[in-house]
């Protein structure tokens, strides 16, 4: 099944890459789509996970996402919830929670070197304006690289 999941799952997350990184948004026209081709694929195809699992993996990234939004007052979109849920629709609950959390420490990571440089320059850097999607396709590569190689 992995070409089926993972070809789809790799368009996702480099057009959500390119449009998150060239204008800040992540579209619903991909995302939702996306989403639900997921749900779909584990519903038919027999190596599939299940429906149950797919809902499950999309729901507990979407309650994730939504608390994110919530903490973080406004930084982290609606583009990126969906494109977590979509993620978790793909993976499952385990491997996109994996996912998702790489791509919450990869950002970490280099929010840290923004930090010092905002002391510096307070009017040219801000750690708010990280882009999200390139941590979440970095941390959804791995669960997939794991998935293959394992």
């Amino acid at each position: 099944m992995s070409g089926w999941l993972y070809v789809p799952l790799g368009l996702l997350l480099a057009y959500s890459v390119a449009t998150d990184l060239a204008v800040r948004k992540i579209y619903d026209h991909a995302t939702i789509p996306a989403l639900l081709y997921f749900v779909a694929l584990h519903a038919v195809h027999p190596a599939g996970a299940g429906i149950l699992a797919a809902l499950g993996g999309a729901a507990g990234l979407l309650a994730a996402g939504l608390l994110v939004a919530f903490l973080s007052r406004g930084l982290f979109g609606g583009g990126d919830i969906k494109l977590l849920a979509a993620i978790g629709a793909a993976l499952g609950a385990l491997g996109g929670l994996a996912a998702m959390t790489a791509g919450f420490l990869a950002a970490g990571l280099l929010a840290w070197p923004l930090l010092l440089l905002r002391r510096l320059m307070p009017r040219r850097v801000s750690a708010a304006e990280l882009p999200m999607a390139p941590f979440f396709a970095v941390g959804a590569g791995a669960v997939m690289l794991a998935a293959w190689a394992g």
